[in-house]
């Protein structure tokens, strides 16, 4: 028998390309059919514009919803405030939707698979009761802080630990599991010639994600700095980010938020992407996207990049000085091994086992549990 996953998008987004900037959306959008190849039937309650093929799409938001909270096309979260709080409009009226169409078609031995949080524990409380266990509630991609379900998938062992200190967790918990991020391999490939003549930066724009410390090492290299992700708000002299007050100025080049093939095109052809995040990354995508295009990766010594970044595939860095000598030392490696690296771990068809040997796991906890043998 299939195993069936109850899956609730954001209320902000569409589930398509056109909203490839929000992570957690796209990270949706590839899991139903990843599930679906594990042999899951899976129900997604969610936006109406979707770019994948579940077994039931139950439509919860519509362009209408969407752009009655603010969000319509074009919405960029480093402008527009989203909230994760689930009195606000858009999730309280997300949250009894998915409710609504749940009751009717949760069975036993489901699992009700939840992407946002305390933002979504309202659904979990309602249909799995305060323990979360009928059906199984899972936060299956936790990248944020605020968990609330005894069983987490957490995007890096960073991430994990971070949290249980969060929420003063002192004893491991059997039934979580790390799993990372996960990508589809064929949107991305590798130059035969990189032009290799510029350093990229992708992410968002602000100072936290360290733009500004991208830019400081390429001026000290020599090199342009390619620029793509939403939150610039001038471009007049320079990249404003006005709400951190910090101007990018110098040989640097604002490409925009860019889209899958965009996106390819930049990484295959940089000399390196640089991902200086200043705080402690939950996982950091673009590391992943960057490598899969074959592309060097230079990126802070911090979270998820502690695991993810090896030097197969690029070199961390604590100061300015590390950074500037990894341009040089990541000109040597191998485009086509660093791709290869990335498919091993980070493809979908890698990542889908590791959610059906959790899954398994977890259904253990019908019978026999941790004692289970």
């Amino acid at each position: 028998m299939a195993r069936r996953l109850h899956c609730v998008a954001l209320p902000h987004t569409t589930l398509t390309e056109k909203d490839s900037s929000c992570a957690y959306s796209q990270k949706l959008a590839k899991a139903v059919s990843m599930w679906q190849a594990e042999g899951c039937e899976v129900f997604l309650y969610g936006p109406d514009e979707i770019s994948n093929s579940p077994d039931e799409h139950i439509v919860i938001t519509t362009q209408a919803d969407r752009e009655r909270w603010g969000f319509g096309d074009g919405f960029d979260t480093a402008r527009t405030p989203f909230l994760w709080d689930s009195s606000q409009p858009y999730w309280f009226e997300a949250n009894q939707r998915a409710i609504d169409a749940l009751r009717s078609r949760v069975e036993p031995r489901d699992y009700l698979c939840l992407l946002a949080g305390w933002t979504q524990e309202p659904i979990a409380r309602e249909i799995a009761g305060p323990a979360y266990r009928n059906p199984i509630t899972v936060e299956w991609g936790v990248g944020y802080e605020g968990i609330f379900s005894p069983f987490c998938a957490f995007e890096s062992y960073a991430w994990m630990h971070h949290n249980y200190g969060l929420q003063r967790i002192i004893n491991g918990r059997a039934f979580d599991q790390v799993i990372p991020n996960f990508f589809d391999a064929s949107q991305f490939s590798v130059a035969r010639k990189p032009s290799a003549d510029y350093l990229l930066y992708i992410g968002r724009v602000v100072q936290r994600k360290g733009p500004h410390i991208a830019l400081e090492i390429a001026k000290r290299v020599g090199l342009p700095l390619y620029v793509a992700g939403p939150g610039p708000t001038d471009w007049q002299n320079g990249l404003f980010l006005q709400a951190d007050e910090i101007r990018l100025e110098g040989d640097v080049h604002y490409m925009g938020e860019v889209r899958f093939k965009e996106r390819n095109e930049l990484m295959r052809n940089a000399a390196a992407t640089i991902v200086p995040t200043l705080y402690i990354e939950p996982f950091g995508g673009v590391a992943v996207e960057a490598m899969l295009s074959g592309c060097p990766v230079i990126a802070s010594d911090w979270g998820s990049f502690t695991e993810i970044v090896t030097p197969e595939v690029g070199r961390r860095f604590r100061t300015l000085k590390q950074g500037i000598q990894a341009v040089e030392e990541v000109a040597s490696l191998s485009r086509k091994k660093i791709r290869d690296n990335a498919v091993s771990r980070y493809s979908l068809e890698a990542v889908g086992p590791m959610f059906s040997n959790w899954f398994s796991q977890l259904d253990s906890l019908w019978q026999a549990g941790w004692y289970q043998v």
